[in-house]
């Protein structure tokens, strides 16, 4: 420490001077270097989607000063490619020749830079022809209610269906979207919330809604009985079927608000004769052919139906 203490402080400013002014002078010379450019596709003709994603950045070997080359990598530079130039290879084919584009990406460098090669012999670009159709949205909700309450209601989503764009055969592999993920506990009240669409691995399919509402009419919920006549179907007209009991027991769950709603009308309850004699039983089972959509957890008493044949 006493070494540096020793030494005038213009030694330090004279030391400090000659190498900024060596770095300058460096700086000042020319060079060459690669350059990672990203690449920007413009002009995508409207009737036409991407196949498969081209490439994003381009590798470019270019001159200039090194004050230049130093500001271009200090940043990501960017390059736009016009697809109105694009060569044609195939069907859904097409192609940019670097010797042809060169002077259309010269013209977006910076001023003193100069391309000396592109390091790619071609770049493809796989378009394909832009198709459409609606698909459902499905809710991805996971619910803990309080205890007595539930949904009154199957989950609604609006939009239920979105138009969807992007070549024939992506389209063909989603039957659905489904919207992001929602977690709730404790639920005992209705429930409206927008939620993300989730975009599927086919980055390149497109739609323009971004989010759904979700709606949630949860009720609480309490139990109810009606005693239903029972319908047998498949008897053969040359006999008579007699059936004990006549009628069932229906047990179900339902909202408050909707349990005077409820009557012995509201469920058909169905017995096939036919069924009985392929099973080789001696008695029918009872079915719910129509029930409403506002009840759950749903039972019969009794599960099975004697019955005495009057020929």
């Amino acid at each position: 420490m006493k070494i540096f203490s020793n030494i005038p402080k213009v030694f330090f400013g004279f030391l400090f001077a000659a190498a900024l002014m060596w770095l300058l002078i460096n700086l000042s010379k020319e060079y060459s270097s690669v350059v990672k450019y990203e690449v920007n596709y413009i002009n995508l003709p409207q009737n036409k989607v991407y196949k498969s994603n081209p490439i994003k950045h381009l590798d470019i070997i270019v001159e200039g000063s090194g004050f230049k080359l130093f500001a271009e990598n200090l940043s990501t530079p960017q390059i736009n490619l016009d697809l109105e130039t694009l060569q044609k290879k195939g069907r859904s084919h097409y192609f940019f020749l670097p010797k042809n584009i060169q002077s259309q990406i010269q013209k977006q460098l910076r001023k003193g830079i100069k391309i000396l090669a592109i390091e790619k012999d071609s770049i493809i670009v796989s378009l394909d022809k832009l198709a459409s159709k609606k698909v459902p949205l499905k809710p991805n909700v996971k619910l803990n209610f309080q205890l007595g309450y539930d949904l009154a209601k199957p989950i609604e989503v609006t939009p239920s269906t979105i138009a969807i764009s992007g070549t024939q055969s992506q389209l063909n592999e989603i039957k659905e979207l489904v919207l992001e993920e929602l977690t709730l506990s404790n639920v005992s009240g209705n429930v409206s919330k927008a939620l993300k669409i989730i975009s599927p691995k086919q980055s390149s399919i497109k739609f323009e809604e971004k989010e759904a509402l979700i709606n949630l009419e949860v009720d609480k919920f309490t139990e109810g009985e009606v005693d239903v006549p029972i319908t047998i179907k498949n008897i053969p007209s040359h006999i008579q079927l007699n059936i004990f009991p006549k009628k069932v027991k229906v047990t179900y769950k339902v909202g408050l608000s909707n349990f005077n709603k409820i009557s012995s009308e509201s469920f058909v309850i169905i017995c096939d004769y036919q069924k009985a004699l392929n099973d080789n039983v001696n008695f029918l089972i009872p079915q719910i052919k129509d029930k409403p959509t506002m009840i759950s957890s749903v039972r019969l008493s009794p599960n099975k139906i004697d019955f005495l044949i009057n020929k």
